[in-house]
């Protein structure tokens, strides 16, 4: 049976080191995984835990390599275990359990949505170049 996918917008994988600081939260990203023109997902540790945050709302700050979109309101739709991430040296490693946050931007001022709409344009066109 295929899974029915609900997204209304193509997401694009990124490749790039790009982060997600949660400024309510203090939480930045281990990584910024997908995004669309609606919304885009990250991983997190959660080392001090989580909290039940699913359907807030809350601010993020974007940071890539050639970008930086500040402010940028949110509603929290997902979060779930995402495995973890090994660090440390041969006699001592530490496992940090990482999340999965998927959220969907709030309306977003003219400013914000032409630097989102220009990111996903960026991530569209390296990914028909890439095929």
């Amino acid at each position: 049976m295929k899974k029915h996918d609900r997204r209304l917008a193509p997401r694009f994988t990124i490749t790039d080191s790009g982060a997600v600081l949660v400024s309510q939260n203090l939480i930045v990203s281990h990584s910024l995984l997908d995004v669309s023109e609606r919304g885009l997902a990250f991983s997190y540790s959660n080392s001090f835990g989580h909290e039940n945050w699913i359907g807030k709302e809350r601010e993020i700050d974007l940071l890539g390599e050639d970008f930086f979109i500040v402010d940028v309101p949110v509603r929290i739709i997902s979060d779930r275990p995402f495995g973890y991430f090994e660090m440390g040296d041969f006699f001592n490693v530490e496992k940090l359990h990482l999340r999965r946050c998927g959220v969907q931007f709030s309306p977003l001022n003219p400013k914000q949505k032409n630097q989102i709409d220009s990111y996903v344009e960026s991530l569209d066109i390296l990914s028909t170049q890439e095929d």
